[in-house]
């Protein structure tokens, strides 16, 4: 039997989970040569992908470090080729992206169904409001002051006054209030990268942006 000299067995062991074949939530498959079936919610699924790139990060690193070290003449081509055979990040980053981007595109469809559904909940209510007003409309109309039914009672109540605004600009400016102070972000960013000083904000370096093509 063949010694495994992986150093961090755990990590390889997750290659089966990072497929781009096995992506679909709530599969069970086959998983390593012992028959073992295995299944992963997509909660487990996006925890084993998140910590394994972690460990494999690290993992990288490490090796990068003791490669330097040990071969200081290794040019940076080299060192990345190394580091390509002997690491598994590769793998795990395009796997987490892909988790990523299945994200992404749940977020989408997520968005579009909530929108479509405060649509149709602006239907109901307006339509519950026309209903409502024609019926009142009705009563005030012939005299009727109150209906009685099996489940319900209906009374007319005594109209009320109103606000009708004619004309805005005509308006005395008393009648109008201020929203609260919104920072102009845009504003102090242009300003601190002209080199102007402001007291309270500064410039630092971003986060890392990746760019993702789908083939």
């Amino acid at each position: 039997m063949t010694e495994n000299t992986d150093r961090n067995p755990p990590v390889s062991a997750w290659r089966h989970c990072l497929a781009p074949s096995r992506q679909m939530p709530g599969w069970d498959w086959t998983a390593g040569g012992i028959g073992a079936v295995v299944h992963l919610s997509r909660s487990m699924k996006e925890v084993t992908v998140m910590d394994a790139l972690t460990a494999e990060s690290a993992r990288y690193e490490a090796l990068k470090r003791e490669l330097v070290e040990t071969h200081e003449a290794l040019d940076e081509d080299t060192l990345a080729d190394t580091l390509e055979g002997l690491s598994d990040l590769d793998e795990i980053i395009a796997a987490a992206l892909r988790a990523a981007l299945e994200d992404e595109a749940l977020a989408a469809a997520l968005k579009e169904r909530i929108e479509a559904q405060k649509a149709r909940l602006d239907r109901i209510r307006n339509r519950a409001r026309v209903k409502r007003l024609a019926c009142a409309r009705v009563m005030a109309r012939t005299g009727l002051k109150t209906v009685m039914a099996e489940d319900l009672t209906v009374s007319l109540r005594p109209p009320s006054q109103r606000l009708d605004v004619r004309d805005e600009a005509a308006i005395p400016q008393a009648y109008w209030r201020t929203p609260d102070p919104v920072l102009d972000r845009r504003g102090l960013t242009e300003a601190l990268k002209a080199g102007l000083e402001v007291e309270g904000a500064v410039m630092v370096e971003a986060d890392p942006v990746i760019s993702v093509r789908v083939k």
